[in-house]
């Protein structure tokens, strides 16, 4: 039964109910849960170098990071599973609070009420009131941000050892190519053989190889499918690209099995 018939419940109380009514109201809120999904590398200049490397500060940033370049991306709209969860209840002696457009939980929060309906599978009535402001549930954070690290970690050394024989096939080539046509290199003008490092950013492999960045990531993928290449717009600016391990679907697997273990332990 929507908001909208509620004042009808207050006429038919009023007029036809026992003064001495009273009734259980439920309160339902919107709930989403706050998580850490993924984790931004860094741009396309930045050499990819082991978490290990990095203290907590910097490891919150880049999880923060790749938040924020996913909302920029969605346009500032960024689709996140919620649910209806109950909040509090209360007994009540008055139909009179079924007609509020909002409420006052008990710590102080006014919320507001968008639909209401009545239950009585129980033999008893009970009214739920809905609302469609979102909360966030922070239970899981920790807990995915240490899955994500975990699952990051090995992700990006395998990146750094997929980086080094990108390049390594790419300074052979560039030497063999001087050694055995070396008039033609320098009428041509080619590029400089490649520097061997420790560590390479997305815009080192690409100026090695020649190739497109997507041709670069379409290599990493083979073995870490998670890499994606992130475009950013900023008014005014050029687009700025990002390497980032995005694990939205292995987080949200992990928040459903630990919601579906609290249902078993609650039955």
């Amino acid at each position: 039964m929507s908001k909208k018939n509620t004042r009808e419940f207050e006429l038919a109380f009023s007029k036809s109910r026992d003064p001495d009514w009273e009734a259980d109201v439920e309160i339902y809120r919107r709930r989403k849960f706050g998580a850490v999904r993924g984790i931004c590398l860094g741009d396309e200049f930045t050499e990819i170098d082991s978490l290990e490397c990095k203290n907590c500060d910097k490891l919150n940033e880049m999880y923060y990071r790749f938040y924020f370049n996913l909302k920029a991306l969605m346009k500032s709209y960024l689709p996140e599973y919620t649910d209806y969860v109950l909040i509090e209840t209360m007994h009540i002696i008055s139909p009179a609070i079924l007609c509020c457009d909002k409420i006052v939980l008990k710590n102080g929060e006014k919320i507001s009420i968008d639909n209401i309906c009545i239950d009585t599978s129980n033999g008893n009535e009970v009214y739920k009131l809905y609302s469609n402001s979102t909360y966030t549930d922070d239970i899981y954070y920790e807990s995915t941000k240490a899955l994500v690290h975990e699952l990051a970690s090995k992700d990006v050394y395998k990146t750094m050892h997929i980086m080094t024989d990108i390049m390594n096939e790419a300074y052979v080539k560039a030497k063999n190519e001087r050694n055995l046509h070396p008039f033609i290199s320098c009428l041509f003008n080619d590029p400089p053989i490649p520097c061997i490092k420790k560590k390479y950013s997305i815009h080192d492999l690409a100026m090695a190889t020649s190739k497109d960045r997507c041709d670069i990531y379409e290599a990493i993928n083979t073995e870490v499918p998670n890499a994606i290449d992130m475009p950013v717009c900023h008014p005014g600016r050029p687009i700025e690209h990002y390497f980032e391990l995005d694990y939205t679907d292995e987080v949200e697997q992990f928040i459903k099995e630990q919601e579906a273990k609290k249902c078993e332990e609650t039955k």
